[in-house]
C-alpha cells in the first residue's frame, strides 16, 4: 500500500511540474495597431503573459512582434483577427532558427559570443567566466541574485578589475 501511495505521489509531482513549451514550429508574427482599440487589445494580451512579446505595443502604427507556440497560434490568430489586426509571419520556425544559429556558431568557434545569435544561459555564463579569467585586471564576476529556478544571476563588472 505504501509503495502505491509513493508511486501515486511521484506521478502527481511529475504531472504538476511545468514543462517548457517547445519552440519547434513556434512562430513570430507582426501586427501593426491602427486604432486605440487595437493597441488596448494588444496591451491586454501582453498583460495575460501567455505570449512572448518581442516588440511590445507602444504606439499606433508601430510594429508589435509576438512569438507563439504552434499550439497557441490558432487562438492568437483568432483574437487578432477579431480586433481587425492583420498578422504577418516574420519567423516561420523559431526552434529551427535557434538550432541553425547554434550549429553555425559551433562551426565558427565553440566559444564565440556575438550579439546577433541566440545564446543559451550556460553559454552566456561560460563567456562571462572566460572574460573574467582572461582579463582579471579589467573585470570580475559577481553573483547578484538567484532566478526563480534557483540559478545564479551573475554580472561581469567591467572596468573595476580585482582589487
Amino acid at each position: 500500500m505504501k509503495a502505491l501511495l509513493v508511486l501515486a505521489c511521484v506521478v502527481l509531482a511529475a504531472l504538476a511540474t511545468p514543462t517548457k513549451p517547445s519552440l519547434r514550429q513556434a512562430k513570430v508574427v507582426r501586427v501593426v495597431p491602427q486604432t486605440l482599440d487595437q493597441l488596448h487589445h494588444l496591451h491586454q494580451l501582453l498583460l495575460q503573459g501567455r505570449y512572448d512579446f518581442w516588440q511590445e505595443p507602444r504606439a499606433l502604427d508601430t510594429p508589435v512582434d509576438i512569438m507563439t507556440t504552434i499550439r497557441d497560434l490558432p487562438e492568437l490568430a483568432s483574437s487578432l483577427k477579431s480586433h481587425g489586426l492583420k498578422a504577418t509571419v516574420m519567423i516561420q520556425d523559431v526552434g529551427r532558427l535557434i538550432d541553425q544559429q547554434t550549429a553555425e556558431r559551433l562551426q565558427r568557434d565553440s566559444r564565440a559570443m556575438d550579439w546577433t545569435d541566440y545564446h543559451d544561459y550556460d553559454t552566456i555564463n561560460a563567456w562571462m567566466a572566460q572574460l573574467a579569467s582572461d582579463h582579471p585586471d579589467l573585470c570580475t564576476l559577481e553573483e547578484v541574485g538567484k532566478s526563480y529556478e534557483g540559478r545564479a544571476h551573475e554580472t561581469a563588472d567591467v572596468g573595476q578589475g580585482r582589487r
